[in-house]
């Protein structure tokens, strides 16, 4: 389905829906334009732990966290968090 019809369907929906129903539309567009990694993280036995956490959390918080949902999808879906959720 194109982004101008899901908008004008989601439009039709109540702001009161359940929040169980928001949370699975969010994570399906997250799911559609959220950002994707499928890299490997190799280690040679002496590494320690600490290392380890600190490559995985450098390699989440680039991709992840510091990723912006684009101002266009935002602003379609704004009726969705209804102010329930803050995002940036």
């Amino acid at each position: 389905m194109s982004g101008m019809v899901a908008e004008r369907l989601y439009r039709c929906l109540p702001p009161t829906m359940p929040l169980k129903t928001k949370y699975d539309i969010a994570e399906e567009l997250w799911k559609y334009v959220g950002p994707k990694s499928s890299k490997a993280l190799r280690f040679g036995p002496g590494v320690s732990v600490d290392e380890i956490v600190a490559k995985a959390e450098d390699h989440i918080s680039t991709v992840v966290v510091e990723y912006e949902i684009p101002s266009g999808l935002q602003s379609r879906f704004d009726w969705l968090t209804s102010d329930d959720v803050g995002f940036k």
